[in-house]
């Protein structure tokens, strides 16, 4: 009987077609009050909820099966778990994945390495991108000496230091990158040093190796979209509009494929010198344009410049064409609305899209969405609803 019962509760807890991550749960703790969730049934459930998309279940269900004596976990499996913690910016949860690695498999992965590697790079922990790209480079050897796939290998190591704005460091490993490890720089590697000249505001190192790009006689070594997406981003930051437009018009002479970034970068050099309407052209035209990445930073651009200028009415506008056009909100969409609602004395409102339409849509409040409605409160003098808030964060 408690065979036959087994088989109906994991027919139903893998049905597909009427998946519910309630009745997943509840199932689940049945089996596991019969001790009978096997190996084989856990790599089922884990192929459903990647396939349903629910990685906060699939966390969860991966630390149970982790309590249980004998779970071993696929490469696959743990590819796809891990993907999950770098996505969510979990230090524990990568290092729970990496931990099944050594157990069961003795080490990573390339690919586990690169993953955790860009992860910390991207959190700017620079010792701990060393220490695993030493392990990675140690444990991956080729006739008896390091060599690495190629130079997108470094990727991590620059990048780390990039975002540290340690530019000297950045230089030093591109200069090395042959004679240590025996591999060329790459076109991202070239992407990542040009963006540590810009971070580093060092404008003319940023388009001596722009043009080095440019007449790099090797085909894989041409400036791509996000090479000039950083050179434009790095010119609008210095209020540059005209040489922003000679970027984008190269790129369109050269046929560069266009990135969302480009776009960006006109749009907020346009608003930066208060062409409204040539930046809402601009916005309107990506519509229809085959971009890479996402519309909703040129137009986050936009409603921002409107909500600076109190004006509402073009920021309401603004986010119901964005909704026609199907172009995606996102967390600094709601903020650039609440904003305008607090600058215009209505930090009620705000209040109510940080509590109720943000959380419902998905997306969970940062400092800065509290501070916005905070500084509402502050200029209406609402002190009471001001500690509210600041209480609300903190208990949160």
């Amino acid at each position: 009987l408690k065979a036959f019962a087994s088989r109906v509760i994991r027919r139903a807890l893998l049905n597909s077609v009427e998946f519910s991550p309630t009745r997943f749960q509840s199932l689940l703790r049945i089996l596991r009050q019969w001790d009978l969730d096997s190996p084989q049934f856990y790599e089922n459930a884990f192929q459903l909820l990647f396939q349903e998309d629910q990685s906060n279940l699939a966390v969860k269900c991966y630390r149970k099966a982790r309590e249980k004596d004998g779970i071993h976990f696929t490469r696959p499996t743990l590819h796809f778990l891990l993907k999950i913690f770098c996505d969510q910016h979990s230090v524990f949860g990568m290092q729970q994945v990496l931990d099944d690695f050594f157990r069961t498999y003795s080490r990573p992965t390339r690919r586990a390495y690169q993953m955790c590697m860009t992860e910390f790079a991207a959190q700017g922990d620079a010792r701990t991108v060393h220490a695993l790209f030493e392990q990675y480079a140690t444990r991956f050897v080729q006739d008896g000496g390091v060599r690495l796939q190629s130079g997108n290998d470094m990727a991590p190591l620059l990048t780390v230091h990039a975002k540290r704005g340690e530019l000297p460091e950045v230089i030093r490993l591109f200069n090395g990158m042959k004679d240590r490890y025996g591999v060329h720089p790459t076109l991202l590697c070239w992407n990542i040093l040009i963006s540590a000249y810009g971070k580093a505001h060092d404008m003319d190192g940023a388009f001596e190796c722009f043009e080095k790009l440019l007449e790099s006689p090797d085909p894989y070594l041409k400036p791509d979209h996000y090479t000039f997406g950083t050179m434009m981003g790095m010119c609008t930051t210095r209020g540059d509009l005209d040489r922003t437009v000679q970027l984008y018009k190269l790129a369109d002479e050269l046929k560069i494929e266009k990135g969302a970034a480009m776009l960006d970068t006109l749009v907020l050099a346009h608003t930066q010198d208060e062409e409204f309407e040539k930046a809402e052209r601009i916005c309107e035209d990506g519509i229809d344009m085959e971009l890479i990445g996402s519309r909703t930073r040129m137009w986050n651009h936009l409603l921002i410049a409107y909500a600076l200028r109190r004006d509402l009415n073009n920021v309401n506008r603004l986010l119901q064409r964005m909704s026609e056009a199907n172009v995606d909100y996102d967390q600094y969409t709601y903020a650039a609305l609440m904003q305008s609602l607090a600058i215009v004395k209505q930090p009620d409102k705000a209040w109510a899209i940080l509590r109720k339409v943000m959380p419902e849509a998905g997306y969970r409040a940062t400092p800065f969405h509290y501070a916005i409605v905070m500084g509402g409160y502050l200029a209406t003098r609402e002190t009471r609803k001001l500690i509210a808030v600041q209480r609300h964060m903190t208990r949160r």
